[in-house]
């Protein structure tokens, strides 16, 4: 079961900055190439907190079918000056994802592995008892915690890297072994869909939010660098959403923009390894507070309140992921 989920896992390879937390790609359904089973609907809604998906699928073949479905984790590497924005720390269900079909909760379990480089390492980080994912809540100190003639060997194999810091404030300055390797893991459960019954799924989970004490949006000169230009492409920053940046910088009597920057993105190509294109796709996404600013791509947006907005499409077959930049103003 571990090689047919880990061979549906989506790899991120997300940039790390000191004054920034990274944001990894939230990934959407799959299953192996199956046919007959098409995705009727897709109800999708999305905030920095909490992502909701309710499906619909058709089984259009002449028999039941139990196939494998996989919800596949982004890559997750440690690092000296990695920071990365994870839901939670517990190893065992870090992205707080539930299902159920048809108002039963599915049996998922999370397949997980590490890597460093092409060689797995999942026995070798068993045997010393560390948790495989290397942002898990205790993995560094079960590093710590290996016999002295041991580290330099981890160091050797690319699982560790040594830093020296203080555990406590005024306390020594000691030596640290930081993990390197790559967790990759996605949720897995057996799904029965019936012929010509059409099956509800409903998926919850915590979404990874990126974020950056500040943001470039708006400063003399950002569009024509190459994040910038990044900036422009990914979330179709238009005319209206800068100048309400520069009104805020004006208002506020700075130089800089006064914001604070989160970055959302969810993979919605996946949406075409089913049986034909969507048949009814629908985003909300919901920006948190009215005076926070939105920009995302989408073709036929409408505001629906103060914080939501709404995209609806038939016969959808994806081309594009979706990627979020949500910008709340700065306490005075």
């Amino acid at each position: 079961m571990r090689r047919l989920a880990l061979a549906l896992i989506f790899a991120a390879a997300p940039a790390w900055a000191n004054d920034s937390t990274a944001e990894l790609d939230n990934n959407g359904l799959r299953l192996l190439h199956e046919p007959d089973i098409a995705m009727a609907s897709e109800d999708l809604s999305i905030s920095d907190k909490a992502v909701h998906i309710v499906y619909e699928f058709v089984n259009h073949g002449a028999s039941d079918k139990v196939v494998t479905l996989a919800f596949p984790m982004p890559d997750i590497t440690g690092g000296v000056d990695a920071n990365v924005g994870l839901p939670s720390t517990d190893s065992s269900d870090p992205f707080h994802f539930r299902v159920s079909a048809d108002g039963v909760p599915a049996g998922v379990h999370l397949e997980a592995a590490a890597f460093v480089g092409a060689t797995d390492v999942t026995a070798r980080l068993k045997a010393m008892h560390v948790p495989l994912m290397p942002f898990a809540k205790g993995a560094g100190e079960a590093l710590d915690h290996q016999p002295t003639l041991e580290k330099p060997k981890l160091v050797k194999e690319g699982l560790a890297a040594e830093e020296q810091y203080a555990s406590k404030p005024d306390g020594p300055m000691e030596k640290h072994l930081t993990p390197l390797w790559t967790w990759r893991a996605a949720y897995v459960w057996r799904q029965n869909f019936p012929a010509g019954r059409p099956v509800r799924l409903l998926q919850d989970y915590a979404p990874s939010v990126g974020g950056t004490a500040g943001t470039q949006v708006g400063h003399a000169g950002w569009r024509a660098s190459e994040d910038g230009r990044t900036y422009l492409a990914r979330y179709c920053i238009d005319g209206d959403f800068e100048a309400s940046v520069k009104r805020a910088a004006a208002a506020a009597h700075a130089e800089y923009s006064p914001f604070t920057e989160e970055r959302i993105n969810y993979v919605l190509r996946t949406g075409a390894n089913w049986a034909g294109p969507i048949g009814r796709f629908h985003l909300t996404v919901d920006k948190g507070a009215p005076n926070t600013l939105i920009s995302f791509c989408g073709e036929g947006v409408r505001k629906l309140d103060a914080t939501r907005f709404e995209m609806s499409a038939s016969d959808f077959t994806p081309k594009d992921d979706l990627h979020i930049l949500i910008l709340t103003p700065l306490a005075r």
